[in-house]
Formats: C-alpha cells, structure tokens, sequence
C-alpha cells in the first residue's frame, strides 16, 4: 500500500524507526459455514461529537486519516492448529483528524 505523500506518511516520517502501515483485510462473508476462517469482518470505530467534535463535519463514504492514542486494556493470546493467534481491547485516549486540507 502506498502512503507516500499522505498526511499520515508525513507524521511517519517524523517518527524515529520506520513504523509499518498495514492494510485492513477486506470483509469476507460467511457463506453459510460456521467455521471462523470462513468469515472476516473489519474492526470498526464509533465516535460521537462527544468523543471527537470533528464527527459533525463527516460525509459517508468519505475518507479521513486519524492518528490516535490508545491504551492496551487486554491481551489474549490462543493455540491453533495454524499457530498463535493473538487480540486485544485498547481504550482510545486521544484522537486527531490529519487528513490533508484541500488547497493546503
């Protein structure tokens, strides 16, 4: 995935170490199998303007790129056939829309 140029590749390049930007897997519905490897659905976030007053500005479908704080709040890790698989729960602390203003 290329970033070069976006404001979140412009806050990257001001960190230290080199960090990766990972691509979100696409969904991937289940067709009718139980099986967990059959199905994927994309974490999402919700936000109110309680949370983030940048929220009343937002269209559907529209692009944005935050950069956030989070707090690690669990960690699980489970034996598998294919390995270890890991996740966790993180708390939001802060939040900030950097995504390039048009014009800028």
């Amino acid at each position: 995935m290329s970033i070069k140029g976006s404001a979140l590749q412009e806050v990257l390049g001001q960190v230290e170490k080199k960090p990766k930007v990972h691509k979100i897997p696409a969904k991937k519905e289940s067709k009718g199998n139980i099986e967990p490897s059959s199905f994927y659905y994309p974490p999402t976030l919700y936000l109110s303007e309680k949370d983030f007053p940048g929220v009343e500005n937002y269209q559907v479908g529209q692009k944005v790129q935050l950069a956030i704080t989070v707090e690690v709040t669990s960690l699980s890790m489970r034996e598998e056939s294919k390995g270890k698989r890991f996740n966790c729960d993180m708390k939001l602390t802060e939040i900030s829309d950097i995504t390039p203003r048009k014009g800028a």
